[in-house]
């Protein structure tokens, strides 16, 4: 077998042949590691993966910050970040009026998008439907590994070998179609839109916080707050924009 590189491998150069099992896992990294993804950075902002990687934990024999996973099960490393029990604290009684004693709708929530478990699996993985569920989990987490192959990258070099006209344009376009969010009170799509934006926010919040995170205020905190906000700004011009030109074609 010849060992020159064809033309292909020197013009795209596709990270090492090494993938994980979990098919939830090439979407997950693609919305982290993308150019076309707010949470890799870019304009002079560095990455929410690499600022996770930054928290100080209570050990430096312990796995970075950035390995998280939504639920350990047998087997599985104690020492990495799960990210299930910390949703499943997230304050809504803003978005629902629950009885007393009643139980919330966030683990019912978080159970409906785990993806189903392969043999000799160390956690369980979620399906990333919803933009807002990407903080439950990141490739390190699920491969249990501190540099594993970027996906995003091999994703959108595979884009651009299908036509694609920039990096980080498949990201970019798959983020336009699925952050189309609707209010709270449009049915159980906006509840469920609402639910996991409030879901995200507080996982985002509490992860630095964490006593097992060494918690020494680190500016994480403002920087990505301040961040969402902005997204949810852009996200809001982009749906009121949306609507003008539908309301233009009508007259």
């Amino acid at each position: 077998m010849s060992t020159i590189p064809s033309w292909v491998e020197e013009i795209f150069q596709l990270p090492r042949p090494e993938y994980p099992k979990q098919a939830e896992a090439l979407l997950t990294d693609l919305i982290w590691r993308s150019q076309g993804s707010i949470l890799s950075g870019g304009g002079g902002q560095p990455s929410f993966l690499k600022e996770l990687a930054k928290l100080p934990r209570s050990s430096k024999k312990l796995p970075a910050m950035d390995r998280l996973i939504p639920q350990r099960i047998s087997g599985g490393n104690p020492d990495i970040i799960e990210t299930f029990p910390i949703a499943q604290t997230s304050p809504i009684t803003e978005l629902i009026s629950i009885v007393d004693y009643t139980p919330a709708p966030t683990k019912a929530l978080l159970e409906s998008i785990l993806a189903p478990r392969s043999r000799g699996d160390r956690s369980l993985t979620c399906v990333p439907i919803h933009p807002q569920a990407v903080v439950l989990q990141t490739l390190h987490g699920l491969v249990n590994k501190p540099e594993p192959p970027n996906m995003a990258e091999a994703i959108e070099v595979v884009g651009r070998l299908g036509g694609s006209d920039r990096k980080g344009a498949v990201a970019s376009r798959f983020l336009q179609i699925v952050s189309q969010t609707t209010r709270a009170n449009e049915g159980l799509t906006g509840l469920l839109d609402a639910m996991f934006a409030h879901i995200s926010k507080h996982v985002w919040g509490t992860l630095p916080t964490l006593p097992c995170a060494g918690y020494v205020a680190h500016p994480f905190v403002k920087w990505m707050v301040l961040l969402l906000i902005s997204s949810f700004v852009l996200q809001l011009w982009f749906s009121q924009m949306k609507r003008c030109k539908s309301i233009s074609r009508i007259y």
